[in-house]
């Protein structure tokens, strides 16, 4: 049989070895993510419902926002898995969820150093760490976590392999007419991007712990240095302040740093007006006390006396008790916000003395001529800015909510107080109704029955020779400060109006009958107290226009002397010798 020649072996192409290593990478990225998502929804589904049934443990410190964390890890997976089963344009996937993954993991990211120490004293307490050991043993068999640290700073570790992973993509991805060329570029820089921002929120967190933490010494250390660093300060504040120097100004700033120093010095000053609000209600019921005392000792023949002694004793306890319900609910809640305004004053400060290196940095820097020199001034002002632009930005992203937070809890505490004081102002009218045997309305008219009585005794001490006409006048005075409109409630039956008639047994019964035009004599100094009233002395001559007032009531008359007119008490009033004859 003819020979055949056999048919020439097609010559394979070797794999390019660029591509192998994109392909290891992409395989690398979605294996890892998909653990990563798996031990996120462990943490999520199986430790956490189990810890936040531990009493006083607390779950948002501890853990952050790691289901916000969970949740966009899997929505991340989810996208890389569609897309790698297509073009393996994995760039775009971290474009579509850089913002995202920014603003996530710094917030976690942020929290972590807090959830680390906060849950290193839990694990001190035997019971509690008994607890979380438990709660790890739930998912042991399916993580490689050791401890509850290893497992929450999984997070951290996550957002901080991106920029590696991405690093190798951009290596093994150098065709410029690959479709993931230009966009993995994009990626890698976004992504690493996050990873700086991340960093320097740690950043300030970790300048903002070192000036405010519990080791830190507010009294600070004398030495050259720091004497060197305050004289320097000192004098660019006042260069600054007489214009001699330029002055960085950030207004959104001062407002916020206005706001902080108004509601310390409102929380202050509202903390004093309570204690002293506290101590006048006090002194009112020690006062109360001392009273009833004094009437043990002059009137003890009182039958009311043992029931205002019990009342007073009543009284006491009321406040006492309100004392200490304001003290624990109201005044011990205000000191504890306002000690919460420590840090950030102390922050505000030290942001201000940043502030004052930057700009005198600046102001070196622009003056100086050596070489070397404006190399040294451009590193320490680059420093100082960095510093100064750290604190800023913390106070700018912090201030506002720690102010809206204060606002928001000294509205529920002032709510507090309002019910308490509305609650000791009840028991205080129950106590006066009480104490003066009808209703806080009726005691108006008891005071002016009283004002009244004491305008009887006047009169009378003006007969008497062992007291001076004008002590007797003047304590007169002092009683007609009762208004006018409440004498009109007193009633003719009323025993100290039956008392002032006794001590009118001199004065004709008939005076009230009086005609209109009438020529009276005024017997004591009348000072008027309201526009209706008019002002009379002793032995003025005066008109008679109507024998009571415009409801009829016969305790004030109507009288004129020239072109005034006004309402007189009847009492200070006596016809002339002339209307006496006719």
């Amino acid at each position: 049989p003819p020979h055949s020649n056999p048919t020439p072996a097609i010559p394979e192409v070797p794999p390019d070895p660029l591509e192998q290593q994109r392909s290891k990478v992409i395989e690398e990225l979605l294996f890892t993510e998909r653990d990563y998502h798996h031990q996120m929804q462990l943490c999520c589904s199986k430790v956490l419902p189990g810890l936040s049934r531990v009493p006083d443990f607390s779950i948002d410190v501890v853990f952050g926002n790691i289901a916000e964390v969970a949740t966009l890890s899997g929505e991340f997976l989810a996208e890389l898995q569609k897309v790698c089963k297509e073009e393996k344009t994995v760039g775009k996937v971290f474009v579509m969820f850089a913002v995202r993954l920014r603003d996530v993991y710094s917030l976690y990211c942020r929290n972590h150093d807090t959830a680390v120490a906060t849950l290193e004293k839990y694990m001190e307490n035997p019971s509690v760490s008994e607890k979380i050991r438990g709660s790890l043993d739930l998912i042991r068999r399916e993580t490689q976590a050791w401890d509850l640290q290893s497992l929450i700073i999984k997070p951290v570790q996550r957002i901080l392999k991106y920029p590696l992973l991405l690093d190798k993509l951009v290596e093994s991805t150098t065709d410029l007419k690959h479709p993931d060329y230009k966009t993995v570029r994009s990626a890698r820089q976004l992504v690493g991007q996050v990873a700086q921002d991340i960093n320097e929120v740690k950043r300030r967190k970790d300048l903002v712990v070192r000036y405010t933490g519990p080791t830190q010494d507010r009294r600070g250390t004398v030495s050259m240095h720091s004497i060197q660093k305050k004289a320097r300060r000192i004098k660019q504040a006042l260069t600054q302040f007489t214009g001699l120097r330029s002055k960085t100004v950030d207004p959104q700033f001062d407002e916020e740093e206005q706001k902080l120093v108004s509601l310390e010095s409102m929380l202050r000053n509202l903390i004093r007006d309570i204690q002293t609000w506290q101590d006048e209600i006090q002194r009112y019921a020690d006062h109360r006390e001392m009273l009833g005392e004094g009437m043990a000792l002059y009137c003890s023949d009182l039958p009311a006396l043992s029931d205002h002694q019990r009342l007073v004793k009543d009284l006491q306890q009321t406040v006492k008790a309100h004392a200490r319900f304001v003290s624990e609910h109201v005044l011990t809640p205000l000191q504890t916000l306002l000690s919460l305004f420590q840090d950030p004053l102390h922050l505000v400060h030290k942001r201000r003395d940043k502030l004052l290196d930057y700009d005198h940095m600046q102001y070196a820097l622009e003056h100086a001529e050596e070489a070397e020199k404006i190399r040294q001034l451009r590193e320490a002002c680059l420093l100082a800015k960095r510093n100064y632009e750290a604190l800023n930005t913390q106070l700018l992203e912090e201030l506002p909510h720690f102010l809206q937070l204060v606002v928001t809890a000294l509205q529920h505490i002032i709510t507090v107080l309002v019910q308490a004081q509305y609650t000791l102002h009840s028991e205080l009218s129950e106590f006066l109704e009480t104490l003066s045997g009808g209703k806080i309305e009726e005691s108006r008219e008891l005071q002016a029955e009283h004002a009244l009585g004491v305008q009887t005794i006047a009169q009378q001490l003006i007969q008497l020779s062992l007291v001076p006409a004008s002590l007797a006048i003047n304590f007169s005075a002092v009683a007609v400060g009762v208004s006018r409109a409440e004498t009109r409630r007193i009633s003719d039956s009323s025993p100290i109006m039956r008392l002032r008639q006794f001590f009118r047994e001199d004065e004709p019964e008939d005076i009230e009958e009086l005609p209109e035009g009438a020529e009276l004599i005024v017997l004591y100094d009348f000072r008027a107290q309201d526009r209706a009233e008019m002002s009379v002395s002793s032995g003025q001559a005066v008109t008679l226009l109507c024998p009571h007032d415009r409801i009829g009531c016969r305790e004030w008359w109507l009288v004129q002397a020239g072109e005034e007119r006004g309402y007189v008490p009847a009492t200070y009033l006596k016809p002339s010798n002339d209307t006496e004859d006719r």
